[in-house]
């Protein structure tokens, strides 16, 4: 069981895009819990709701936010693709009453891309096999998240952020009759959250543009080597039976080098070495190489780790899934 792809989004919608529209006049009839609020700048606004979706009407333009497969289906656990966002969108349309081209222009101001993975084990044994990631802030939450935020100055500078969590926990919350066949799977849940669409994609990014067959292939593209991006830390980490005497640790940090840059990389350092001058006698740089290149021999350098197979695997599976629908 996969959900996937674009979930969230929060989308803005000038007046300008409605020209025969008065939006404060005639969205607000299609919305439950309505309630008039004055904002900072003046004017008049108007905050609803259209079953999940949260929806702010003021005097320049419409706001929404909320997942497209929770407005759809309900959830946003069961199984959706490209297609399910072309109907959440053509929903939308038909429900606010908007025409399809005039929705096509809205902004979007935020996109999630996402997917729940039924995995072998408890969704946070992975975490500890998810390393740092260049340009981003790794960070574990309540021991039950695990984030990653691209680096900026400040908050509202940052562009993206990674997320791993448990959806099982939230079903349990939910407590919704229609999922509890889901129940009693492991649910590790992997977004990708776009929070600065034109910094993220180098241009502005409209709801007409997300219904692209290419862009969406893009992203999904884009989605997937994200995960890849992020340092694996695979058994070795955690496997000390080489270590027997104080020594034998020269050997261990040797092993986690070669896992990380390669055994050839390793055995090229004497030579870059010899080229910065740094040894007083010329014995000393084929001493050096033949000393790593014996205790290279010694270690044993093993595969991935199962847990860190098992996620590369059912990711690859969902990128090629979703490739799969755009030719639908």
């Amino acid at each position: 069981m996969k959900c996937k792809m674009i979930d969230s989004v929060n989308l803005y919608l000038p007046q300008s895009e409605l020209n025969s529209v008065d939006l404060l006049a005639e969205i607000p009839n299609y919305l439950t819990n309505l309630r008039e609020y004055q904002p900072e700048r003046g004017g008049v606004a108007v905050k609803g709701t259209l079953l999940n979706m949260k929806v702010t009407v003021k005097e320049h333009g419409l706001f929404l936010e909320g997942s497209l497969p929770k407005y759809l289906k309900g959830n946003n656990i069961r199984t959706s693709n490209y297609q399910d966002v072309l109907l959440a969108f053509e929903k939308l349309s038909d429900e606010l009453r908007i025409c399809p081209k005039s929705l096509e222009e809205a902004k979007v101001r935020r996109v999630d891309y996402a997917a729940t993975l039924a995995v072998n084990n408890p969704e946070t044994d992975y975490f500890s096999y998810l390393g740092d990631k260049p340009f981003f802030n790794r960070m574990l939450f309540n021991e039950s998240s695990l984030y990653y935020n691209s680096k900026a100055k400040n908050k509202r500078n940052q562009r993206q952020k990674l997320l791993f969590y448990s959806k099982a926990e939230e079903l349990q919350a939910a407590n919704d009759p229609n999922l509890k066949d889901y129940r009693n799977e492991k649910l590790l849940r992997y977004e990708s959250s776009i929070l600065k669409p034109k910094i993220y994609y180098k241009g502005s990014v409209n709801v007409g543009l997300l219904k692209d067959r290419q862009f969406h292939r893009q992203s999904i593209n884009r989605w997937s080597k994200d995960y890849t991006g992020i340092k694996k830390l695979d058994a070795l980490m955690k496997d000390f039976s080489m270590i027997k005497k104080p020594n034998d640790i020269y050997n261990y940090f040797l092993a986690v080098m070669a896992k990380d840059y390669g055994v050839e990389a390793i055995m090229k350092l004497p030579e870059e070495i010899r080229r910065h001058g740094r040894f007083d006698k010329a014995q000393y740089y084929s001493r050096l190489r033949n000393d790593l290149a014996k205790r290279l021999e010694q270690i044993q350098l093993g595969d991935r780790h199962e847990l860190i197979r098992e996620l590369d695997e059912k990711i690859s599976s969902v990128a090629s899934e979703q490739a799969e629908s755009l030719m639908n």
